[in-house]
């Protein structure tokens, strides 16, 4: 069984031998073999948030909220330390920490569906709870940074120089419970 998750019907169906794609049977067993799984398994969704094709969402988001939040932390301290990056990779990094935030919010989602599938899943669950309204903060703070920025004002300069302190302790943060998060449900799933 290549995917057993508690709660489910039928494991996804494995790949078969490649030797079998060598007969254009073998290819339209396995299309209709994914096929009608996917179609037995539709009846067992309970929102957007719980499966795709038979498998949990939360899979395939949380590894895009353990990429983009770090990367957009990283971009967004670059852009605010080094003053002459803001031109070019201002807009981008804010954006990327936007896609980030909302990751977070729908891994979280499904990571609730998933929950009430399997049952819980202990401290990951708690730091994964506590990423969200992080990552939001970061994203409306780069928002915020992003227009304080282009104030040539000393009031704007004082404001830029506060809220990038405020950005790179919040993303400091958020990274952490990125890791610990990401970790704790690497230890609940093997």
């Amino acid at each position: 069984m290549l995917y057993e998750i508690p709660g489910l019907r039928e494991p996804y169906p494995r790949v078969p031998n490649l030797a079998r794609f060598g007969d254009r049977l073998g290819v339209i067993q396995y299309v209709l073999g994914i096929a009608s799984y996917t179609r037995s398994m539709a009846g067992d969704s309970t929102g957007p948030f719980d499966l795709i094709t038979g498998l949990p969402v939360h899979v395939f988001i949380s590894h895009a909220v353990v990429v983009l939040l770090p990367l957009a932390v990283v971009s967004l301290i670059l852009v605010v330390t080094i003053p002459r990056l803001r031109q070019h990779y201002l807009v981008p990094a804010v954006a990327l920490t936007v896609v980030a935030a909302v990751s977070a919010i729908i891994a979280e989602q499904s990571g609730e569906a998933l929950e009430a599938r399997v049952g819980s899943a202990g401290q990951h669950s708690e730091w994964g709870e506590m990423l969200p309204p992080l990552a939001v903060a970061l994203a409306l703070l780069s928002g915020i940074w992003l227009i304080v920025s282009r104030m040539s004002s000393q009031r704007g300069k004082v404001l830029t120089a506060i809220i990038g302190g405020v950005i790179v302790v919040v993303g400091i943060i958020a990274v952490v419970i990125t890791v610990l998060a990401g970790h704790s449900g690497a230890e609940e799933t093997w």
